[in-house]
């Protein structure tokens, strides 16, 4: 007596798929189906979550051909978790036609669809698909601005990342620091040091990262990103490989020798001296500001 269930099937199903037996979850499936289970949309989401993987495309693309065939009915879940697998597996024409296709779209939807664009380097059209989500009436969550501020970052548009950035410059979510950080990096990234420099200031909270960002953004003004990390010190927080890696990216020729000394000096006082990334750039920093002498010095503690 056969005493599977569709509820057992699914528990088998996730299990494997989450250790990436591809080959023995088809083979669940196909004798679930055997025996007369219809899967559920939660087997279908399991299924195509574990196919987010190039090796398993071909697996995710005969299930896509099973609901076509059989005119299984999927919900928005089944029609989201599609979109990820061909999107992931560099498919984006194949997600763009499971997006047209869908009968209900949520938020998830055009998020996972602009964020397919995104990594498969379409960012115009990920922003053309932002365009197109507001005037369907869709509201966007801070999930779609990261990801459209990160398509103004890659094509250098400062004109369309201040429209982006007057979507949500009201919202309640002006203070969330992931989101703000990624608009303070899109203007400095697209030459508007002012503009990141005025968010930055009005941050109520701000980590090391959001400091990194703006300290970034003055790498052609070793003068002012030296200001900016004596304030960081000032608000007690402890710089890292990065923060130091991006001080002494301004350091370009002989009149930074000193600024060189005091990031020098303050990459001691933090332990950061034998850091290879930053013996590295010492090394080279101090040569370019003609300093060789302390070139060598650094070079000689550096690790092997």
């Amino acid at each position: 007596m056969n005493m599977h269930t569709l509820a057992s099937w699914n528990v088998m199903i996730s299990g494997f798929s989450q250790h990436r037996y591809f080959g023995e979850v088809l083979r669940f499936f196909r004798q679930m189906l055997s025996e007369g289970f219809q899967p559920d949309e939660y087997t279908l989401v399991v299924i195509l979550r574990a196919c987010i993987d190039t090796e398993a495309l071909q697996f995710g693309q005969s299930l896509h051909d099973f609901l076509i065939r059989s005119s299984t009915l999927t919900g928005v879940y089944v029609t989201n978790a599609l979109m990820a697998m061909y999107a992931k597996c560099k498919c984006i024409e194949d997600a763009n036609t499971v997006f047209r296709l869908a009968s209900e779209r949520d938020l998830v939807t055009w998020n996972t669809m602009i964020g397919g664009l995104l990594e498969n380097g379409q960012n115009t059209k990920s922003l053309e698909l932002f365009q197109c989500m507001r005037t369907q009436g869709m509201k966007p969550d801070r999930a779609t601005f990261i990801g459209v501020l990160k398509a103004c970052i890659a094509l250098g548009s400062l004109d369309m990342g201040k429209m982006v950035h007057a979507c949500f410059i009201e919202d309640e979510d002006s203070q969330c620091i992931l989101l703000m950080s990624t608009l303070v990096d899109m203007y400095t990234k697209c030459g508007s040091t002012e503009d990141a420099r005025r968010i930055f200031n009005k941050m109520h909270t701000r980590n090391a990262v959001l400091w990194n960002i703006m300290l970034a953004g003055y790498s052609h003004s070793v003068e002012e990103a030296v200001k900016l990390f004596e304030q960081m010190e000032g608000d007690s927080l402890k710089p890292d490989e990065v923060t130091f890696l991006n001080l002494l990216k301004g350091c370009q020729t002989e009149e930074h020798l000193e600024f060189c000394q005091l990031i020098h000096n303050c990459c001691i006082e933090y332990g950061h001296e034998t850091d290879l990334y930053i013996g590295s750039c010492l090394v080279d920093v101090y040569s370019t500001c003609g300093s060789l002498i302390e070139a060598w010095r650094v070079f000689e503690v550096m690790p092997e």
